[in-house]
């Protein structure tokens, strides 16, 4: 596969978030105890830097990088904050001082609404690596290659399955 762009989303997949929810704000996010949105968001809000706290998922840093040092500058982060009316404006900034700590100040952090990810595709070149399945449907549906992320390895397997190589691998 020629690759145009490799996306990767933050939340769950860089970032422990579902982790840092459970530690830093004592709330379940997933499963039959999860807290709607309303007191998640609130939570973060109250919280403050929230992201500065928040431990990288391990083996996903690895993978970043891996990707990083074949493709460079084609290696970016597509990452969604909440809609404005949830009252969390500093929320994007704390996610690029995130990246800038683990990964370099570097590295290229796009901010949107979660509606505006497929706006990034340019066609089956454009991979996005996301935990969301509605993501990756809504970015396949655009004409881009979408990796459904459960776990750095298994991640590893599908873009290798695509042709995507790492690190001077060929």
């Amino acid at each position: 596969m020629e690759v145009e762009r490799i996306y990767f989303d933050m939340d769950d997949v860089l970032v422990d978030f579902t982790g840092a929810v459970r530690d830093q704000c004592g709330l379940e996010i997933k499963g039959e105890n999860a807290v709607s949105d309303d007191i998640l968001f609130e939570s973060i809000r109250i919280l403050g830097d929230f992201y500065q706290r928040a431990k990288p998922i391990p083996g996903s840093l690895e993978l970043f990088t891996s990707l990083r040092k074949r493709y460079g500058d084609r290696v970016e982060i597509l990452t969604a904050v909440p809609k404005p009316s949830r009252n969390l404006p500093k929320l994007g900034d704390d996610k690029v001082a995130w990246v800038g700590r683990y990964l370099g100040d570097s590295v290229r952090v796009n901010i949107v609404l979660r509606r505006e990810k497929p706006s990034y595709v340019g066609g089956k070149g454009s991979v996005l690596i996301d935990d969301s399945i509605g993501n990756i449907r809504a970015w396949e549906d655009a004409g881009g290659t979408g990796i459904l992320f459960t776990d750095p390895a298994s991640a590893r397997s599908i873009l290798d399955s695509l042709g995507i190589r790492f690190d001077g691998t060929t």
